[in-house]
């Protein structure tokens, strides 16, 4: 009989990790923690030309790095990747391959073909919202955006929002264009954020992989009833 591999948290290398946190790294302070040259050095990268990358600030020592590698090893992190990359299917929920990583592809593909299709599909109907081509259902320019979502599908836009709305390029950009998010089922967030809003100016959008989870289609069904 085939022996059974043991759950992922009861695994050596996983236990060391966690084992080596509690008896030397949990009572350290940070400060201490980044008094270490050597650590701080392994904890920070350039990735690109233009991007530095600093975990110098979690709470890790040099052992803990090291242990943290086992793990990854263990797990056979580095052939998932490359399986994820390929296009390999790795999501057993939806038995379908991670295909999002193609989204930050800079050059279309083979594989990438599709999404580029639709990126170019999504970047025409954004210019033809800016541009006023597209416009309400009475025939008046969107001025307003409303994008409705929860957890990623939510704070992925809202993070680039917020990254781009105060620098000059992004002012010029939006122009008198408003952006506002919708994420909280409370009838009170509804509110807030549908102040002041004209519907006949107003673009609302779904953001959502799979148009079933319950939170982003109750805010869906109650805008789409504010509309009527």
């Amino acid at each position: 009989m085939q022996a059974t591999k043991p759950t992922f948290d009861k695994r050596q290398e996983v236990i060391k990790l966690k084992e080596h946190y509690e008896l030397v790294v949990k009572e350290q302070h940070l400060a201490e923690l980044l008094k270490d040259e050597e650590r701080n050095r392994l904890l920070t990268f350039e990735l690109g030309d233009d991007m530095i990358v600093d975990f110098t600030h979690t709470k890790i020592d040099r052992r803990g790095i090291e242990l943290l590698v086992d793990v990854a090893k263990q797990a056979d992190l580095e052939s998932k990747i490359e399986r994820m990359f390929s296009g390999e299917i790795i999501n057993n929920t939806e038995n379908r391959p991670a295909w999002h990583v193609l989204l930050r592809r800079p050059v279309e593909d083979e594989n990438s073909k599709p999404v580029f299709v639709v990126k170019n599909q999504i970047k025409a109907f954004a210019d033809e919202i800016r541009s006023g081509s597209a416009t309400g259902f009475t025939g008046q320019k969107i001025n307003t955006v409303v994008s409705i979502g929860i957890g990623g599908s939510y704070l992925g836009p809202e993070f680039v929002y917020e990254a781009l709305r105060t620098s000059k390029a992004g002012i010029v950009a939006a122009g008198d264009m408003k952006l506002k998010f919708l994420a909280n089922v409370d009838p009170i967030d509804f509110s807030r954020a549908l102040e002041g809003v004209d519907v006949e100016t107003t673009l609302f959008i779904i953001v959502s992989k799979t148009f079933t989870t319950a939170e982003t289609m109750l805010n869906a069904r109650q805008a789409r009833t504010y509309i009527q």
